[in-house]
């Protein structure tokens, strides 16, 4: 789970020089962290103008803190005066816990919070979700999804806010036969 919210007041509060305009640029360069790992992505970074090496450096290592909890406390210290980052935090956690408690006791299925996800579509406007397999590290999400606001009035009149996902059937057939070809090696 990640949040917009909370990783645009992330962006903001590391990146103070940074012009506004190029927030997307920031998004669309974190989003790919956990392809391209933290040197690749620092390196995208400093293109932007205004960026400069030691801001990125500590933006990139709030997302390599340890736990959940680890990284939330860091995000809530700096956030501290940002009351629509700290409601979001909040909301967060209670989401993990919420999740957790529905979650079969086996330890097969688990809950993370990952703030780099940042989700690459324009329209998200809060919390956002990524699914993957376990073992299967490299193979990308299987679902992903996340809040938006203001996504029904580009197709309609109606203004509603919502919550939606979407499912990568085409993925999950390619992972069943990875792990089938896995099986039988």
């Amino acid at each position: 789970l990640g949040n917009r919210i909370i990783l645009s007041g992330l962006i903001q509060q590391s990146l103070p020089n940074m012009d506004p305009s190029h927030l997307s640029q920031v998004l669309i360069a974190l989003d790919k962290l956990a392809k391209i790992g933290n040197e690749a992505v620092h390196d995208l970074l400093l293109k932007i103008p205004e960026v400069k090496s030691d801001e990125v450096g500590q933006l990139l290592r709030i997302f390599s803190l340890g736990t959940a909890n680890e990284q939330l406390a860091e995000v809530r210290s700096l956030l501290h005066s940002d009351s629509a980052s700290l409601g979001e935090l909040d909301r967060i956690e209670k989401t993990v816990l919420c999740l957790q408690s529905l979650l079969p006791e086996d330890g097969r299925a688990k809950v993370q919070v990952d703030l780099s996800i940042a989700r690459g579509l324009g329209y998200y406007t809060g919390i956002v979700f990524e699914t993957t397999l376990d073992g299967l590290d490299g193979f990308g999400s299987i679902s992903s999804g996340g809040r938006y606001n203001r996504l029904t009035s580009r197709f309609s009149s109606l203004d509603l806010p919502g919550v939606g996902g979407s499912i990568g059937v085409d993925r999950l057939l390619a992972a069943l036969e990875v792990g089938e070809e896995e099986k039988l090696q």
